[in-house]
């Protein structure tokens, strides 16, 4: 009787560590923290939708970017001298989809240069501005065609800082 008593018990251990889950502190792979996703290509491949349309996932915008082009530290206010980067997906896209980006200076209402790339594997695109922008205010456009006699579709804008948080 005592030897089915500790069974139970150990039993019932199990299923509370089972239950609770790892509890340690350490730090989520990738070393982000907890509850923290890990950033890279591997990571990001994975839609975090199960949409059949064409949407935009995995956003990032900064300064910083690893060996893939992904961005790694985002963020919409960047130091002076460094420049721009974007990384994103966008899934469900034919073969032949390009994106384009219309860089804008938001003080001076002018545009600043456009960029347009075909998307690659799975969605995957990846900028990053040739040089850095002076201190100011932008917005980038970003657009795709699924094809190059297409037109131009809308994905949105983003609106950045180059300088102090002031």
């Amino acid at each position: 009787m005592t030897s089915l008593k500790g069974l139970f018990v150990l039993l019932g251990l199990a299923a509370w560590l089972v239950a609770c889950g790892e509890k340690s502190g350490a730090p989520a792979a990738g070393g982000r923290g907890a509850g923290k996703p890990a950033v890279g290509k591997a990571a990001d491949d994975v839609p975090s939708s199960n949409k059949t349309g064409i949407y935009v996932d995995h956003f990032r915008f900064g300064d910083t970017t690893d060996a893939d082009g992904i961005v790694v530290k985002e963020s919409s206010l960047l130091s002076p001298g460094t420049p721009p980067a974007m990384s994103l997906y966008i899934r469900n896209a034919p073969a032949t989809t390009q994106m384009r980006l219309v860089w804008n200076d938001l003080t001076t209402n002018a545009a600043l240069g456009e960029e347009v790339k075909p998307v690659g594997d799975k969605g995957f695109v990846a900028f990053k501005k040739a040089a850095p922008l002076p201190e100011g205010s932008y917005r980038v456009t970003m657009s795709y065609r699924q094809a190059p006699d297409k037109p131009w579709e809308n994905l949105g804008t983003h609106d950045f800082k180059v300088g102090s948080k002031s």
